[in-house]
């Protein structure tokens, strides 16, 4: 993809098109002997900035030295994009070797090699995990070229003694690891079930996490009244989506003892969230250890969880959670706790109804009418508004020839295609990585950043202390927060970054943002960037989600009396930012506030749990990290509202309360006789 180039015409990517040999501008860290050298011989000082080093620091390509034993083909890869797409190592640096194109060439020797390196190094490598290592190193199977050997298949670039297809090995307490699978939208397998005695050792965690629920089931009374409107039950709560923070909200919601409580999700049956949707990465981001949506309860945790099925042994190898086995585990939560779900169920309006909220729900079998008490809304990254989309794309492409990275691509319709990617952060690096996964051509990657960022300044806002009170702070200490964090992109993940280079015909392009777009008679896209004109066959839009409540219409009715940032908060004129201006401004449980006083004072039964919530609660409304504290922090301001709204009722009761706790009855006492006189 792009436009020729004249003999010696310098390409205009910047820093990822200089030339590329031992000394020059694109190798400055790199060590004079660096070609088939073992990891050993790199120095300590190249060796610290190596890409399989941890904590990555999102090194710039031309500073990163490969510290494995495959440090010349991963130089090969890195001389590539340096070098330009026609460049290999070997041809960029003379004596370095041949170049390494393996058995079968190309993307397919490549194909989910080291997508998530740790994980695979480290599952490897320990003597006791068996056939455990399978899950430890999910992420690394390709489909495509694997054998399948009863429940195990062969690890792309494992060793021959290592390849877990040889031999069919058994956990320690005797299970053999085999069962289910699910297929990717890439072509990948990943294992979603395992064992044939998964479902027995669930039914007893089950009932373990009920009986330890019961050990602290103090108070039991049920304490909110139920309320009636015409002859009509009403709900305290509904909650507008079912995936990770839907089945927190209604936990907690549940474990505080209020009743009635409803989720509403608008996909079929365990599609509930992005998981198994739109999210792209091989496994979660985040460390395994997360408590999430467990209640704090031992026997909810993933980690009991996953040891049932698998065993101890297989939790001590596994490094990061499969993305498929999360959305499974969110699924065993919701039916233990017997979450109330309707599927299929989409939101499409909140109304005020003189004290409550009258939603409005569209269902496959009609539209209802739902009155409730509080609604929480769940939704996500697109909480706020929805996916950010450059208007040019919109306008001038045929909708059939791009996509968001949220939303549903065909990517087996993408095989022999040339793809463009918008995008430096994780999400467009992942949907890279599908289409090179899925055979595409050619994957280019674009973005605006003249270098990837070398830090995550989100990792500083993980303890105790911000998550419990961020909210608390001052309204200038919290805007300085996110200012901080909206100018300071985030790098992809490591694994995500080794998932798109593996592949030789994935080409990095920086200061390239997309200036225009167009559809030429030959029905290619071509894309106007400073770095020169591009041609695609396919694009997709790594580009995140914009905040703007607009785009919510289920807010439609409410949305003129809900008070924004803008409209709380003038920050000095250095420090001013139009886009955290267009977030809700949240009151101490997640729900809105009004713009002007006791003009709608129904906007404070509605919750935002979602990625709105960032600016005035911090990183506790979306995401696991901080989900325990956002369930708590939501659950104690819905209970607190119902308690003080009954509060004088509560008082009444108590007034008049005269049950007695026992019926106590004097026992006759024997009197002695009188003595004789």
């Amino acid at each position: 993809m792009g436009t020729p180039r004249r003999a010696g015409e310098q390409r205009g990517d910047h820093a990822l098109h200089r030339p590329c040999r031992p000394g020059g501008a694109g190798f400055r860290d790199l060590p004079a002997h660096h070609g088939r050298q073992p990891a050993g011989a790199v120095p300590d000082d190249a060796r610290r900035g190596a890409l399989a080093s941890r904590p990555w620091r999102g090194q710039r390509r031309e500073h990163l030295v490969d510290r494995s034993a495959r440090g010349h083909r991963q130089l090969d890869r890195l001389c590539r994009v340096q070098g330009g797409p026609e460049q290999s190592h070997a041809d960029a640096c003379p004596g370095a070797g041949t170049r390494h194109t393996g058995e079968r060439g190309g993307a397919r020797l490549h194909r989910q090699r080291l997508a998530v390196e740790g994980h695979r190094r480290r599952a490897l490598r320990r003597p006791d995990c068996g056939a455990d290592r399978s899950h430890a190193a999910a992420a690394c199977r390709d489909t495509r070229r694997r054998r399948r050997s009863g429940c195990l298949g062969r690890l792309v670039g494992a060793p021959p003694d290592r390849r877990a297809g040889a031999r069919r090995r058994r956990t320690p307490s005797g299970n053999r690891l085999c069962g289910g699978s699910e297929r990717t939208e890439s072509g990948l397998t990943i294992d979603t079930k395992d064992a044939p005695a998964s479902a027995p050792a669930l039914e007893r965690l089950a009932q373990q996490a009920r009986h330890e629920l019961a050990l602290f089931d103090y108070p039991p009374r049920e304490w909110v009244p139920p309320r009636f409107r015409d002859g009509e039950q009403v709900l305290d709560v509904v909650i507008a989506g079912g995936g990770q923070n839907g089945v927190a909200a209604a936990a907690g919601l549940q474990q505080a003892r209020v009743p009635n409580v409803l989720v509403l999700d608008e996909n079929p049956e365990g599609l509930e969230g992005p998981w198994v949707t739109y999210a792209r990465m091989i496994t979660l981001r985040t460390i395994k250890t997360l408590p999430g949506p467990a209640l704090k309860v031992p026997a909810l945790a993933f980690q009991s969880w996953y040891e049932a099925q698998h065993g101890a042994a297989a939790w001590e190898a596994l490094v990061r959670i499969p993305r498929h086995m999360w959305m499974a585990y969110l699924g065993w939560l919701r039916r233990t706790l017997s979450i109330p779900t309707l599927s299929e169920a989409r939101l499409e309006l909140i109304e005020p109804a003189d004290g409550l909220l009258r939603l409005t729900v569209r269902t496959p079998a009609g539209t209802r009418r739902i009155l409730t008490r509080k609604v929480v809304l769940a939704t996500g990254s697109t909480g706020a508004g929805g996916r950010n989309i450059p208007a040019f794309v919109e306008q001038k492409l045929p909708r059939d020839r791009w996509a968001h990275s949220a939303e549903a691509i065909d990517f087996a319709a993408l095989a022999g295609k040339d793809v463009a990617v918008l995008g430096a952060g994780a999400s467009a690096f992942d949907n890279a990585a599908t289409a090179l996964e899925a055979g595409a051509a050619r994957v280019d990657l674009y973005m605006r950043r003249a270098a990837l960022p070398e830090m995550n300044s989100a990792r500083f806002m993980e303890f105790e202390g911000l998550y419990r009170h961020f909210a608390d702070m001052d309204n200038l200490t919290r805007w300085r927060f996110m200012r901080k964090i909206f100018a300071s992109p985030m790098p992809p993940p490591p694994d995500t970054f080794l998932r798109t280079t593996a592949f030789p015909n994935f080409h990095l392009h920086f200061a390239s943002a997309w200036d225009d777009v167009g559809l030429r008679a030959d029905g290619r896209i071509e894309l106007s960037t400073p770095s020169g004109t591009h041609h695609a066959d396919f694009a997709i839009l790594g580009t995140g989600f914009a905040a703007d409540l607009s785009r919510r219409a289920e807010l439609a009715a409410v949305l003129p009396h809900v008070a924004l940032w803008r409209d709380r908060f003038a920050p000095p004129p250095e420090e001013a930012s139009p886009a955290i201006g267009r977030f809700p401004f949240l009151g101490a449980g997640f729900e809105l506030t009004e713009r002007a006083p006791d003009t709608c004072p129904e906007v404070a039964d509605i919750h935002m749990f979602n990625g709105a919530a960032l600016p005035s609660m911090g990183p506790i409304g979306l995401g696991i990290n901080g989900m325990a504290h956002g369930t708590e922090r939501l659950v104690r301001g819905i209970t607190r509202d119902f308690y003080l709204q009954d509060a004088e009722r509560f008082c009444a009761e108590f007034l008049a309360y005269d049950v007695p706790e026992a019926r106590l009855v004097p026992a006759p006492v024997a009197m002695p006789s009188p003595s004789p006189t």
